[in-house]
């Protein structure tokens, strides 16, 4: 059983989340909903207001046939600040956002690939904006987010570094890490249905996918559920060498037409499988190839070919021609964080 301070944090918790979800709900909707007591939302709505994280407000709603204000509750969003860092080879890009994911702040520092460079910008905008409520960590490369660790980053060139840990001895703020196509995975899975099994998949001059079930990272034993780069084709070239967008350079319009039915054709013929073994409602593919319609009707054409209509007539297939930045779903990784509910047991 947990204590009252633990049940008191879990209620507050909540009530942060489903107000987030519910703009200028009320006490009573929200008792309605924890299934608790009015009096017990209302404490810790009365903690809430005094740390500044929600407000109260009138709404006029109609209410037999004459308007009646009632008292809504709202969060203060730019009382929540959030820190989003983005890691590539040679430059940091780093985003403020607050509650509501609005871009309050954003920059792009140059560094040599040293985590000091980065614990050192870290420390200077913990100064200027005060403690986030998370700040987290973009890493292209295989990621532990729970150890807080990359094992390994060709691009960095980075090898078992425990980055959270060592971040902590100079920052207030909590801090996660997570990969950089698994946070693109997180804010398609915020943006669509979070309770639905997403995958996503993003080709450019790489391959990243990614597995979300009910809103949270699949990661697998070793943090690789859903990587299909990797796998080897006829040939021995990997997914990743034969289908990416640079194959597409110095191409003649008919060499360039038939490089990309190839390729959707080999995208598909991996994704038949990942299909049948995860059974996803929503499959998103973010790519430069998705401009093309002859891409798309190729991926479809193969897959109602190789695949039975049962399986395919619940799965719907985004094809988005721009792919989302990592930032916002390191933001909303954020949220989720910091909504979680720990240590209640029944």
């Amino acid at each position: 059983m947990a204590g009252a301070g633990v049940l008191r944090i879990a209620n507050k918790k909540s009530i942060i989340k489903l107000i987030r979800e519910n703009p200028n709900i009320s006490r009573k909707e929200l008792a309605k909903i924890l299934n608790v007591s009015k009096n017990t939302v209302s404490l810790a709505v009365e903690e809430l207001l005094t740390e500044k994280i929600v407000e109260e407000k009138s709404v006029s709603v109609l209410e037999k046939g004459r308007g009646r204000p009632k008292v809504a509750l709202d969060i203060q969003a730019d009382n929540l600040k959030i820190l989003s860092v983005n890691l590539k080879k040679d430059e940091v890009h780093i985003c403020i956002y607050n509650y509501r994911t609005d871009l309050i702040f954003e920059q792009v520092f140059a560094y040599e690939g040293e985590l000091k460079e980065v614990t050192n910008i870290l420390v200077e905008l913990e100064r200027s904006f005060g403690k986030f409520i998370g700040i987290t960590v973009i890493v292209p490369g295989i990621v532990d987010s729970l150890k807080g660790m990359v094992i390994y980053s060709e691009k960095l060139k980075w090898k078992n570094i425990d980055v959270v840990l060592k971040l902590k001895k100079y920052l207030e703020s909590p801090i996660y890490i997570q990969n950089n196509v698994k946070c693109m995975a997180i804010y398609q899975a915020w943006k669509n249905n979070d309770t639905e099994t997403i995958y996503y998949l993003k080709i450019d001059q790489g391959i990243g996918s990614a597995l979300i079930v009910n809103g949270e990272i699949w990661a697998g034993a070793f943090n690789v559920a859903g990587e299909i780069s990797h796998i080897k084709l006829e040939n021995g070239q990997t997914l990743e060498e034969r289908c990416n967008t640079k194959n597409l350079e110095n191409k003649t319009v008919e060499q360039r037409k038939q490089l990309i039915k190839n390729i959707a054709s080999n995208i598909a013929q991996v994704l038949k499988h990942t299909i049948v073994l995860i059974n996803p409602n929503r499959l998103i593919i973010e790519s430069q190839f998705c401009e093309d319609n002859l891409f798309q009707t190729e991926i479809w054409d193969t897959l109602n070919e190789q695949l039975l209509d049962e399986i395919l007539k619940h799965l719907f297939i985004d094809f988005n021609t721009r792919i989302t930045s990592p930032l916002i779903g390191g933001a909303i990784l954020t949220i989720y964080e910091y909504e979680k509910v720990e240590g209640v047991t029944t």
